[in-house]
């Protein structure tokens, strides 16, 4: 996958257009390089985690090459898609990247004598795009009370950024949660992160502990992030506190932390999970016995896992997740093709692995309520495997609601469908629980 491995290459256009006289300038089968970009003197600047972190190197054309910036600290984002391009070239030759982890990410202006920088300011916590015009910087991102915004930078950083455009909110700012980030002790010496969102309601005040919603993003291969959410603000304004886990395999900390997934999901993501959850409990943050867990696609495998491999959560939501990996392997998109080879191992030398690591091969140890969302047309999770844990729950006696929505892919688009979605969850942990649900 482009994180894992990726190269770097230069070559001549000859007069029919074809390519000639290719190099390597950086990059191998564990090296992930990514936003090239030229300045006007001929030097080609990059991003590689040849240092274990994604850091910024510049090459000439004949393949020397320094590192530019020397940061345990991430200034590239994985890519998923090809626009992910987060350096950029001013015209004075100075360089803006943005740099940080899911906590706190900067913009930084570097440079490229002396490989110093400075940060901006600027009110946002992480970005998703950034943009330059001869010396102006634009950027996309968001922060603890805001949406999404599209803010102006000065490239001295004396002055806070101009917000150009903002989605604005639905909902009142005091309704929305101040994700705080926190860490606790995994296995195998491992450190996992994860971002706790308080029940936020300023029309109550609890003399209790809150139930707790673990959330599991996708992706793998990804993270999350304390940007306001209004999904997120969805529960914590009746009365959950939401943690989203930053598993091992999340992408935001560095090379090691993404990889401790390699053949191991399933594994590692699962044991996080659970030492969140511990970590909470032996911290007096959640109470044992009102624990839920919630996530979608890779998310929504976790959480089929974590709930077929422990007895830790009251009830879980799983969105169109990954049940059986063997049709996952076999069937596929392009982009993803061989994705589970280094998530797992080879298909099919290690078909036994692949069975064993499926949540269906353990339904049977399912005890805990199940709510199930899918997509009609998913491609990548067919319904066959959401309903095969129907057919699980019904086999077991476990409380369960099922939901399959005509016209909906892998990720629901349709309003109606992801506002349905979550007064269902809602009320099925409100049952679950015992409580009833807020409007």
């Amino acid at each position: 996958m482009p994180w894992d491995g990726t190269q770097l290459r230069l070559a001549d256009i000859d007069p029919q257009g074809n390519l000639v006289n290719a190099t390597i300038l950086a990059g191998n089968e564990s090296e992930a390089v990514n936003s090239p970009v030229w300045s006007n003197s001929g030097k080609l600047y990059f991003v590689s985690d040849a240092s274990g972190f994604w850091n910024v190197w510049e090459s000439d054309t004949k393949g020397s090459k320094r590192q530019l910036v020397s940061e345990s600290a991430e200034w590239a984002h994985p890519m998923w898609i090809v626009a992910t391009h987060l350096l950029r070239i001013l015209d004075s030759g100075e360089l803006v990247g943005i740099h940080g982890n899911p906590a706190q990410e900067k913009i930084a202006v570097i440079d490229p004598n002396t490989g110093t920088w400075r940060d901006l300011e600027c009110n946002l916590t992480n970005f998703a795009h950034l943009s330059v015009y001869q010396d102006r910087i634009f950027a996309i991102g968001g922060g603890p009370k805001v949406l999404s915004a599209l803010v102006e930078l000065t490239t001295t950083g004396t002055t806070d950024a101009e917000v150009i455009a903002q989605v604005a909110a639905p909902i009142d700012q005091e309704f929305l949660p101040v994700a705080q980030a926190i860490s606790f002790p995994s296995q195998n010496g491992r450190t996992v992160h994860a971002f706790m969102s308080p029940a936020t309601n300023p029309n109550y005040e609890s003399t209790e502990l809150p139930p707790v919603m673990i959330t599991v993003h996708g992706g793998p291969t990804g993270n999350t992030s304390g940007v306001a959410s209004i999904k997120r603000a969805f529960f914590t304004s009746r009365g959950f506190t939401v943690v989203d886990v930053d598993y091992g395999g999340s992408t935001g900390y560095g090379r090691a932390y993404r990889e401790t997934l390699k053949g191991q999901w399933g594994v590692v993501d699962t044991e996080d999970i659970l030492e969140v959850v511990a970590g909470l409990v032996a911290n007096g943050l959640a109470d044992p016995s009102r624990i839920v867990i919630r996530g979608g696609s890779a998310g929504g495998y976790a959480v089929l896992n974590g709930l077929v491999h422990s007895k830790v959560f009251a009830a879980g939501a799983n969105y169109y997740g990954v049940a059986e990996l063997i049709m996952l392997a076999e069937d596929t998109h392009d982009f993803e093709s061989r994705y589970l080879d280094s998530l797992i191992g080879p298909y099919p030398e290690q078909k036994e692995l692949y069975i064993e690591r499926s949540p269906l091969t353990h339904a049977d140890n399912l005890t805990s309520p199940l709510i199930i969302f899918q997509g009609s047309d998913d491609p990548i999770v067919p319904p066959s495997q959401s309903q095969a844990f129907r057919d699980a729950c019904i086999k077991n006696g476990v409380k369960y609601k099922y939901f399959e929505f005509e016209g909906e892919s892998h990720g629901f688009r349709k309003s109606q469908t992801i506002t349905t979605c979550a007064i269902e969850e809602l009320k099925f942990f409100g049952e679950v629980l015992g409580f009833v649900p807020a409007d």
